[in-house]
């Protein structure tokens, strides 16, 4: 092997020097890596690039530190502010029996001050409560920030007129019952306060969400004799919900129309067959009767009709009329009243089908379906 391919480096006057081409161009690289190396770690020296040396996080204002800092913008005042927020997670099946419904969500509270802000829940019932996070203050602020897991039984103002097609709101009732409104104010957070994606109610169809605050005044003195009512900040989830109207008209309305068909019907039949026409009218008489107790059987004692109510009476007055102009026609035929035959006939021919038409116009209308 001839001496040039083995040397890489000679030493001349104490110094290293290039032999070949390759070498030097691989000292080059080398030195440029060094450079950059260099650079790289003045910068970082400086704090272009420094972090928060506990948590490794970039040293700049987070997402979070900002949000709490713009809510510092919205509780400052005069008084107490506590902005308020809510997620919802999950939420059983409402209770026609007892008007409640079991709901699970997160609610957070933004504020100022030492004093923490006491509150319950207006209709609840079964509550647990936990507190999941609690900043006091939340670093870098003056602003402390609460989060508390909630689970509870929650009553609800239901109005039934129009069951089984409902449409109502489900609330969340959130009040102070320490400080008045004077000296302590909810706001709501309607930012981030949400549903979650995987939220529902089974048979039911959500049509909104919101979050409202307002103001509670006690119309009693509690036994004082002084003419100044209390006033409380109050805050309420709202959801909005209503059934499915084709859906709760085929399972529960269409019955009801196949019995009234079924004794319009036998209206139809010859007099000769006035056993066939009794019985077609009794029969649609006692079943609707059964499907009104049955329909009626998850709703708690109501002081007014329902729409399955009205509907339902209707029924009986249409089949009690077929049954009427059948027996009367039949007694009027045995006795010879021609005059009175011939008009419960017309009748039963042309006022009943006209009064089951009216009726499932009704119905329909109501339904929202035409």
């Amino acid at each position: 092997m001839s001496e040039s391919t083995v040397t890489a480096w000679e030493v001349s006057s104490g110094n290293f020097a290039f032999t070949t081409p390759s070498n030097r161009r691989s000292l080059y690289i080398l030195l440029s890596f060094i450079i950059i190396a260099i650079i790289f770690f003045a910068a970082a020296g400086t704090g272009a690039f420094a972090q928060n040396p506990s948590t490794g996080v970039p040293a700049s204002p987070t997402a979070d530190l900002l949000s709490i800092q713009k809510a510092a913008e919205e509780i400052s005042g005069d008084h107490q502010k506590v902005k308020v927020g809510f997620y919802f997670n999950s939420a059983g099946k409402i209770d026609f029996q007892t008007s409640s419904l079991p709901l699970d969500f997160y609610m957070w509270m933004m504020y100022r001050g030492a004093e923490e802000p006491k509150f319950e829940f207006m209709n609840c019932r079964m509550l647990t409560l936990e507190k999941q996070e609690e900043h006091k203050p939340y670093e870098g602020t003056d602003v402390n920030y609460l989060v508390f897991k909630v689970s509870a039984l929650f009553d609800q103002n239901i109005d039934y007129r129009n069951y089984p097609f409902d449409s109502f709101t489900l609330r969340v009732l959130l009040e102070d019952i320490e400080q008045e409104f004077e000296l302590r104010e909810y706001i709501s957070d309607d930012k981030d306060s949400a549903l979650d994606p995987a939220f529902h109610l089974v048979g039911w169809d959500i049509k909104g969400f919101r979050i409202v605050s307002s103001m509670h005044e006690y119309a009693t003195s509690f036994g004082l004799q002084s003419e100044k009512r209390d006033r409380y900040s109050q805050i309420a989830a709202e959801i909005d919900v209503s059934r499915l109207n084709p859906i709760i008209f085929a399972k529960t309305i269409a019955p009801a129309i196949i019995f009234l068909l079924i004794a319009s019907l036998g209206s139809l039949l010859p007099l000769e067959q006035i056993s066939q026409k009794i019985s077609l009218a009794v029969a649609a008489l006692f079943s609707s009767v059964a499907y009104h107790i049955n329909l009626s059987q998850g709703l708690p004692p109501l002081s007014y009709l329902t729409f399955i109510d009205r509907m339902m009476i209707a029924n009986y007055v249409i089949i009690f009329l077929c049954l009427l102009f059948s027996v009367g026609t039949h007694l009027a035929n045995k006795n010879a009243y021609t005059r009175i035959e011939t008009l419960l006939t017309f009748a039963s021919r042309f006022l009943i089908p006209a009064l089951v038409v009216a009726d499932l116009y009704m119905l329909l209308s109501n339904c929202k379906m035409i």
